[in-house]
């Protein structure tokens, strides 16, 4: 494989295609045949001093191969989500697929790949099924880390060959892993904006919460940084805070009203949940929205080719903005739901003091530090992600 088709290089693809407004840097800190006690070692010893924001540990197949207890993995999981909490970093905790230990149909190869692959010790590695199923039981009992996944059935539906051994993978079961891990990663970042040290200039607002079958649904508002000062860019997403993930499939009813005047009404849908359009302020009576519509939701979608545009009366002036949003459809399109509403934000929009009146004007510590986030705005985020490779 290619550093652009593994795992890591996969995942850095998938999140260059999403406008975070700041660079992201996908690590590939794998070493080969590394287990979970290889793994505390290195992030506790050297990952640690890159000031990591995520890391991703892909593990299972080296420490059953190792014959390490269901208890041994778990301490190690539990001891490496507790450092990421003293030190200020996310942990995801995978259990990968093995070939053999799960419900995909497999090759010829690949049955010979379960039928004859061998822990350390030479014995037969499909024998240890049982102790398999333990370490996913006990990863589903970890409470102290960011996510866990176990992700051993993501090749199921895969009927051509995935396998070039009982644990490695092609470079299409890599992008399938790194699709699985996507949606959550995307939230993680999304949630966790501000992972660098200089905080970029956005006005995030999380709007109160509701549930919806059990789950706490949390709808946030951002005023993104642009390009142009007059003009602004919003950011509405629905994030999942039971499960710790981002809400796909979201269809949004947004109100944005100013002095209880109607400014806005209308649908948008956003497949992954993220919701970005750009706002030009203009003195008018009416609004008018610019994007392709989909008949089904009768909403604006997102498009790469006509990226959403709002015209009008929306941030013209200086005051209070309100947003109600009402949720109508989560998950799948088709999850027509009614119950999902009174989600309230407001965003203050103020006359904007300039660089040289910041710096000339008030030399306190408090404007130079804001002057330095304007300055130091564009930073890259390291990603460590510890995948098994050869």
């Amino acid at each position: 494989t290619s550093d652009e088709t593994t795992i890591p290089g996969y995942l850095q693809h998938l999140l260059s295609e999403k406008d975070f407004e700041f660079d992201i840097e996908v690590i590939n800190s794998g070493i080969q045949g590394a287990d979970s006690n290889t793994e505390l070692n290195l992030i506790e010893q050297k990952l640690v001093t890159l000031s990591p924001d995520l890391i991703i540990i892909y593990d299972g197949w080296n420490d059953l191969r190792a014959n390490h207890t269901p208890k041994v993995v778990k301490e190690n999981w539990e001891k490496i989500c507790e450092f990421g909490k003293a030190n200020d970093f996310d942990v995801i905790i995978t259990l990968q697929p093995i070939a053999g230990f799960g419900n995909k149909v497999l090759t010829n190869q690949e049955l010979k790949y379960a039928q004859t692959g061998e822990d350390y010790t030479s014995n037969l590695l499909i024998e240890s099924s049982s102790i398999y199923q333990n370490y996913a039981k006990n990863l589903s009992e970890i409470t102290a880390c960011t996510k866990t996944f176990d992700i051993r059935s993501a090749f199921d539906t895969e009927t051509g060959p995935i396998y070039w051994d009982q644990g490695h993978v092609s470079d299409k079961g890599n992008s399938i892993i790194a699709k699985s891990l996507s949606s959550t990663v995307f939230s993680i970042i999304s949630k966790n904006h501000g992972f660098s040290t200089f905080e970029t200039e956005k006005d995030i607002k999380k709007t109160s919460s509701s549930f919806y079958d059990d789950r706490e649904i949390i709808v946030t508002v951002e005023l993104l940084p642009s390009n142009e000062s007059n003009n602004k860019k919003v950011k509405i997403s629905t994030y999942d805070n039971t499960n710790k993930e981002g809400v796909q499939n979201v269809t949004y009813f947004l109100a944005i009203s100013k002095n209880n005047e109607n400014l806005l009404r209308e649908y948008f849908f956003a497949k992954d949940g993220i919701l970005t359009f750009d706002v030009f302020p203009k003195d008018s009576n009416q609004v008018q929205v610019l994007g392709e519509q989909q008949y089904d939701h009768n909403a604006y979608v997102m498009s790469d080719v006509t990226p959403l545009q709002v015209k009008g009366p929306i941030f013209s002036k200086d005051g209070i903005y309100a947003f109600d949003i009402e949720l109508r459809t989560i998950d799948d399109p088709k999850n027509w739901i009614f119950s999902l509403s009174g989600f309230h934000s407001k965003i203050n929009i103020e006359k904007e003091t300039t660089f040289g009146e910041t710096f000339t004007d008030n030399k306190s510590s408090f404007q130079t530090e804001n002057l330095l986030r304007k300055i130091f705005s564009y930073y890259k985020t390291p990603i460590l992600l510890n995948e098994i490779f050869k």
